[in-house]
């Protein structure tokens, strides 16, 4: 890839960067649920995805019951953050705190 091309798909990111936020995963028989705070929720549910599909996922009863069933499987944003104006803010911690506060409501575990 050459210079300009890079700098360009640089300058696309910083000015769309991707939605981020907290996303749940759920098996709709069992009511299982992962939840997760991210920087990129695309991303993430890509991730996951990927994650299942090939075995791999964190939880091996939850992927167990993947492979039995996946269309059982839900992904659900349940929560998108705003960015926040200010440059190199970071994110994580607020994220984090979100995702835990999704998980005590009952609708997941992190």
């Amino acid at each position: 890839m050459d210079g300009d091309k890079k700098r360009t798909l640089k300058l696309e990111y910083k000015e769309n960067p991707p939605e981020m936020g907290v996303l749940q995963v759920r098996n709709k028989r069992t009511g299982q649920a992962f939840v997760f705070g991210v920087t990129n929720l695309e991303g993430k549910v890509n991730g996951v995805g990927a994650q299942l599909a090939s075995g791999s996922f964190m939880d091996k009863g939850f992927q167990k019951d993947y492979d039995a069933a996946p269309e059982d499987i839900e992904f659900a944003v349940l929560e998108v953050v705003k960015r926040d104006k200010s440059p190199g803010y970071d994110y994580r911690t607020d994220l984090k705190l979100l995702a835990m506060k999704w998980t005590a409501t009952g609708t997941g575990r992190e």
